[in-house]
């Protein structure tokens, strides 16, 4: 993940680029300070999982917002694409 987008990078092909900037939340720039008592201490859980079927969806967590964004895929002959 770059810059609080998702990427899928294809170096042969020079493609980058699965859904903007603004989709997830950034994990930069948070600190301990910001949460509440009981969760200073608490390490965020950060991760992706990819679920092919019965429809593609890309999970990824966002551990600030206590939330998980789920982002339906759609596929061209060579790449993922947001379905709409």
């Amino acid at each position: 993940m770059g810059r609080w987008r998702i990427v899928q990078e294809h170096t042969l092909k020079a493609f980058d680029g699965l859904a903007p900037a603004g989709t997830i939340s950034p994990v930069r720039g948070h600190h301990s300070s910001d949460a509440d008592d009981d969760n200073r201490a608490v390490l965020p859980r950060v991760g992706v999982l990819f679920n092919s079927s019965p429809t593609r969806v890309l999970y990824v967590s966002e551990p600030f917002e206590n939330s998980i964004a789920a982002l339906h895929l759609a596929t061209t002959e060579r790449f993922f694409t947001l379905r709409a």
